[in-house]
């Protein structure tokens, strides 16, 4: 039954986004809201844009997010607070994920790389948050499982798809810091293509997400030898 309710979702998204029946753009909005633990708390919050790429004929999925937060973290009795840009990117196995496996990314896993760091507060013990994350800064991105090892995420319906995911960083002084958050994916058939850093290359997204367009000069070459293959075949009719 689940792999009915994934196929109809699929399809529907075909239909919205008029591609091959084997390769499906979806584009999602995002919301996120996350907690913080272990040796300071505080919270984030913020969204964004995704995009979801998956074509089955050439094994192909690709999973593009970029999200705005604002983040607030409090280590002994002190808030260090900051608007932070990312961009999670990675490619994943599109059978388990049309399967209802979640997103398996393959052996180089999916990354999240800081684009842009705001600091909102006055450093604290000499750090704040952009120094703890600088801009180009990067880590693996993981998806939380449960304990039977299964990925939080629901794809029987596309349209809607939950990722969680949790890091831990070792910090001096306050011990292990925990990240959790929750990515809340609502289909947009009408969104843009999730931006990728220019120095990240996945094959397929980039094609789809930057199409070459084609000159106006070749439409008139095009043009040009349709009206000289008409010539040519009244030349050969009139001899």
């Amino acid at each position: 039954m689940k792999k009915l309710l994934i196929a109809a979702s699929v399809a529907a998204a075909v239909a919205s986004t008029g591609v091959n029946a084997a390769q499906v753009v979806l584009h999602y909005d995002v919301s996120l809201a996350g907690t913080i633990s272990g040796g300071s708390s505080g919270s984030q919050s913020g969204g964004g844009t995704a995009t979801i790429v998956v074509d089955d004929e050439t094994n192909y999925g690709a999973f593009v997010m970029n999200t705005a937060l604002a983040t607030s973290s409090t280590s002994f009795g002190s808030t260090l607070t900051a608007n932070t840009e990312n961009v999670v990117w990675g490619q994943f196995d599109p059978l388990a994920f049309l399967d209802g496996q979640g997103l398996v990314f393959d052996a180089d896993g999916a990354t999240s790389r800081v684009t842009a760091c705001t600091d909102t507060s006055p450093p604290v013990f000499g750090n704040t948050v952009c120094s703890n994350a600088p801009v180009g800064s990067e880590l693996p991105f993981t998806i939380k499982t449960d304990g039977a090892g299964n990925q939080i995420m629901d794809a029987s319906n596309i349209g809607l798809v939950t990722l969680t995911s949790t890091l831990t960083i070792n910090a001096p002084f306050v011990g292990n810091v925990m990240t959790d958050v929750d990515y809340t994916l609502t289909m947009n058939p009408a969104g843009s293509f999730a931006a990728l850093p220019d120095d990240v290359n996945l094959g397929l997204y980039n094609d789809l997400a930057n199409p070459v367009p084609v000159p106006g000069a070749a439409w008139l070459f095009g043009s040009a030898l349709v009206g000289l293959g008409g010539i040519a075949r009244r030349r050969r009719k009139a001899a």
